[in-house]
């Protein structure tokens, strides 16, 4: 058999793929679509005087905002999976919105056991998280249809000073140039007060989704803590970099002759992600792409959600708030990983500009998982791909992300192993095994990705596009590069919070920090001499005391999650070690007043913590409504537990630094945003694992001559390599 390059063209955007049944339930499966209806039309029948179950909350109303499931306890998945004991029951999480005097609220509810039936009953679901007030958080969701009005308001009543200054207005007519745009999250005081920034922005002219590329140097800030808008009050106009405590005063001062205006950013041709310019040479030629006529070699089980490949096995769950998760995670019959999830993702931006000071979005809020988009075929996955649909109750509503998974074998670009000896060349082929996800919040792409590899390599990557969040260049030269007319690249971070909770060979882990260190030492051949060398000092993290980490600078410190019960042949712990990629990982400001205390994890690289089922998240899509006293508080996790030989949750971050450059007009580069982390096996096994697959080759030569191939059970082929020293022209 002879290898060709063809070309494939995408026939049908799902393809059915082979399904198998795996030795266990998925007891993460997300609830179904007629369960969520079952579960929404059983609230809605409740005798609960308050709930008005029309639709989702309003500001005038009651209702139901969003159903998912409730994850099992831990404890009682490992008694079923462990102990023989009964598979815990189904519950769902049910959010529902209410007005009250004091303001209206949301409230987490635990409905179960499912399905419906006369044993279902209705519970505060309050034990997951670190404030205890009822599982109750204010609900700032409903804001939004009086803050649009109360916008206009404000518009026209300055629309003769927009229009000197911005060269446009905002007035609610169908004409309108220009915008306001809220800072994100709603500016709070420690005092409960909502004291919020605004930015004037022109709109898109062009049909494009460029408004975050156009802001103005014009923002006030506003009290909109009264639900009342006719009681919002503002408290100043900022515009280059003065500051009025009143809008008579900024209209009198910029129609003063000596008023300087500063330049606008205005829509046009540069906002475009359409081709522009001459095509690049031999571009009339298609570029190779992934293709595949075989069966696929994964196995996946649509009715449970379940994968497997090359020796893997684990579930997948979706839920709105934050995507995708996999748990139950095996490697060749040993455990890995029960959970592997993201919790939360914060943008923080900075500037001189109090705009965008004040912005820091944290995106499970408005759902990371419901913003997930339709995976274009042959541009996000190989057309070959397995894609999978999503769907969620969130905002009230029922809602289906068509192809929004999607699950593929692609090979890698470089050998998984390879050595060239002068009688032979030997080189292991490699492939990862990819699960991906797109999900776009607000202006922002992100590509989740998880892989898998031959050797047992698991790995996380997040790539960032989207458009950016730019700043008006005025004052601004110290958070970023001048990228078009008026327009800087606001800096900011982007940290991604995970949680990995591992059980390598069981619950009963040890964190092993092994530091590649300088040493300088004499030793028996030496004769007595100081040699400058280096050495391994190994360590065990104790306690949650000293349990949050900062990845060593040059790669110094390993970081292994071990199981001091189990050794190899060798003597050596069995255990996977967990090795930082690319990007960041941590917040460069300390201690934002912007979101307080709803990000303490972003504090640091990784945190490991005792699990325990009353920790489940590190993060809350509700933190961004109460950011001094959020509903889960991280640090609340840290309460000197022992960690040696216990059952343990890894909190790391991915993330990366984002000054944006004229490369990010119109929209960011996913080479530059992305980060990535591994997990690998570390003295797992008594020989490498890659030993084990066939897709490998030995050429043997006799001096110039190839005298023979070995491929170990693969189809007979010829390798693309001139195997008789016939050269290809350079």
């Amino acid at each position: 058999m002879r290898y060709f390059i063809h070309a494939l063209s995408c026939l049908t955007l799902v393809q059915a793929q082979r399904s198998t049944q795996y030795p266990a339930r998925n007891l993460w499966n997300p609830l179904s679509p007629e369960e969520l209806q079952s579960i929404a039309s059983w609230l809605r029948e409740q005798p609960d005087p308050e709930l008005n179950t029309s639709g989702p909350p309003s500001v005038s109303s009651n209702g139901i905002f969003s159903i998912a499931l409730q994850h099992p306890n831990k404890s009682d998945v490992l008694d079923f999976l462990q102990n023989g004991r009964p598979a815990p029951s189904r519950y769902a999480r049910a959010v529902l919105g209410y007005q009250d005097a004091e303001g209206p609220y949301l409230a987490e509810l635990l409905v179960g056991p499912l399905p419906i039936s006369d044993r279902t009953i209705i519970t505060p679901l309050e034990y997951p998280l670190t404030r205890k007030t009822g599982a109750k958080v204010r609900d700032l969701y409903g804001i939004g249809s009086s803050l649009e009005a109360w916008k206009y308001r404000i518009g026209r009543s300055v629309a003769d000073v927009t229009l000197f200054l911005l060269g446009g207005v905002v007035t609610g007519s169908g004409n309108d140039t220009l915008q306001i745009i809220q800072s994100n999250p709603y500016g709070q005081e420690k005092d409960g007060r909502l004291v919020t920034w605004f930015n004037f922005k022109a709109k898109s002219s062009t049909g494009f989704d460029s408004g975050t590329l156009l802001p103005s140097a014009l923002s006030f800030q506003a009290d909109i803590t009264n639900r009342n808008s006719e009681h919002w009050e503002i408290l100043q106009w900022v515009y280059d970099d003065k500051s009025y405590p009143t809008a008579d005063e900024l209209r009198e001062a910029c129609f003063a002759p000596e008023f300087e205006r500063l330049g606008m950013n205005f829509d046009g041709n540069w906002t475009s992600t359409d081709q522009q310019g001459a095509p690049l040479p031999m571009e009339h030629l298609p570029p190779p792409i992934s293709s595949s006529t075989i069966e696929p070699r994964y196995l996946y089980d649509k009715d449970q959600g379940s994968l497997s490949w090359m020796g893997f096995t684990f579930f997948l769950s979706f839920n709105a708030e934050t995507g995708l998760g996999l748990f139950d995670v095996r490697y060749k019959n040993t455990t890995v990983l029960y959970e592997l999830s993201l919790q939360e993702s914060l943008a923080h931006y900075a500037g001189n500009d109090p705009y965008q000071a004040n912005f820091a979005a944290l995106d499970s809020t408005n759902g990371v998982g419901s913003s997930a988009t339709p995976l274009i075929a042959d541009y996000d996955c190989p057309a070959h791909a397995t894609y999978l649909n999503t769907t969620m109750f969130t905002y009230g509503n029922l809602i289906t992300r068509p192809n929004s998974i999607c699950i593929f074998e692609q090979a890698a670009d470089v050998p998984l192993q390879r050595h060239a000896a002068p009688q032979y060349t030997t080189v292991t082929r490699n492939s990862h095994l990819k699960i991906r996800w797109c999900s776009t919040v607000g202006n922002y792409d992100f590509v989740f990705t998880y892989s898998f590899s031959m050797d047992g390599t698991v790995e996380v990557e997040v790539h960032a596009s989207g458009s950016i969040f730019a700043a008006h260049s005025a004052h601004n030269e110290d958070y970023g590069y001048r990228i078009h007319d008026h327009l800087v690249g606001s800096m900011h971070d982007h940290i991604f919070n995970f949680k990995a909770d591992f059980d390598v060979l069981g619950r009963a882990n040890t964190i092993q920090l092994t530091k590649v260190a300088p040493a300088v030492k004499a030793y028996s051949w030496s004769g007595g001499e100081q040699r400058n060398s280096m050495r391994l000092e190994r360590s065990m993290v104790r306690s949650e005391d000293n349990s949050s980490l900062n990845w060593d600078a040059n790669d110094q410190t390993m970081l292994v999650v071990l199981n001091q019960d189990e050794k190899n042949d060798f003597g050596e712990y069995r255990g996977w070690r967990i090795h930082k990629g690319a990007g960041a990982s941590h917040l460069t400001i300390s201690d934002s007043p912007v979101v307080a205390n709803a990000v303490h994890w972003a504090k640091h690289d990784v945190h490991v913590t005792a699990q325990h089922d009353s920790e489940p998240r590190s993060a809350h899509f509700l933190n961004a409504f109460d950011v001094y006293n959020p509903p889960v508080d991280f640090e609340e996790f840290f309460n000197g537990e022992p960690l040696e030989q216990n059952d343990l949750v890894v909190w790391f971050n991915l993330g990366m630094h984002h000054i944006p450059t004229t490369s990010d007009l119109p929209n960011t580069l996913t080479s530059v945003g992305r980060s990535s982390i591994k997990f690998l096996p570390h003295d797992l096994f008594s020989a490498g694992q890659s030993r084990q697959t066939i897709n490998r080759i030995r050429v043997n030569y006799d001096g110039d001559r190839v005298s023979g191939i070995e491929t170990f059970g693969q189809p007979e082929s010829e390798p693309a390599a001139c195997q008789n020293g016939e050269s290809a022209a350079v």
